[in-house]
Parts: structure tokens; C-alpha cells; sequence
């Protein structure tokens, strides 16, 4: 399989959640959640939303298209989707390429204090990592 080839873009992941009735109504991290602060710097100022629509199906995933979108090479197939402010934007996402910001916070415990990931691991899950003072 080449380096461009459209599988050679995706990404495994594994995520947990709690749902936040689960998180307690002490807890700092619901305080962090309603901080205004917080709220602000993650509000949906609204904008465009760019998706090459059902590009793939269950039985084809189409990877010479996808490879072509991922590589701007399939512009003819890019719609954008105009969004308000706090708009929601369903769609089979699996099935439609897009790019959109998403803020994660990640929280991770470990059974033994101390326990660091892997840094080269880290980086590539999480970006570089930002000296803190």
C-alpha cells in the first residue's frame, strides 16, 4: 500500500466517556466546565463547514476518492455546509471527509503514581507538548 493511499490517513482511537449527571455537582472539573472563561473560548462563533458528502458507503470506501480529497486533489466534491452560531451538524461522518476543530480535555489515570505515556506516543496523540511554568 503506497504512502498516499487514503488508509494510510486514518487514525485508531479509543475513547471512554462520562456522561456529566455521572461527574458530582462538587467536582472541580464541572466548575472548569461552566467557568465563563471556559464557555467563551470554546462558543461556536458559527461559519462555514467543508465535507465531501457520502463519498463512501458501507461496501465501497471509494479510498482513490478519499485519497484525492485528502490530498486537495477533489475540490469538485466539496460542499460547505453553513452553520449559526451553536448550530448542530448531523451526518454520517464516517462516510463524508471533513475537517473541523474539536477541543478535547483528556484525562488519564493510572493504576501507580508516576506512570508516564511515551513521549514520541504522546506527541502524536496530543501535539507537542507546551512547557508549563
Amino acid at each position: 500500500m503506497s504512502e498516499s493511499h487514503a488508509r494510510n490517513h486514518l487514525e485508531n482511537t479509543s475513547t471512554r466517556m462520562i456522561a456529566y449527571d455521572q461527574i458530582s455537582v462538587a467536582s472541580p472539573l464541572k466548575a472548569f466546565y461552566h467557568a465563563p472563561v471556559v464557555r467563551e473560548m470554546i462558543a461556536e462563533t458559527g461559519g462555514e463547514f467543508p465535507m465531501s458528502p457520502n463519498t463512501r458507503t458501507d461496501t465501497d470506501q471509494n479510498y482513490d476518492h478519499v485519497a484525492d480529497v485528502l490530498h486537495g486533489e477533489r475540490d469538485d466534491t466539496i460542499v460547505s455546509v453553513g452553520r449559526e452560531p451553536g448550530a448542530l451538524c448531523i451526518f454520517r461522518s464516517c462516510n463524508s471527509p471533513h475537517r473541523t476543530m474539536r477541543i478535547m480535555g483528556v484525562f488519564v489515570y493510572e493504576r501507580e503514581p508516576g506512570v508516564l505515556g511515551d513521549p514520541q506516543v504522546n506527541e502524536t496523540i496530543y501535539g507537542q507538548q507546551v512547557a508549563v511554568n
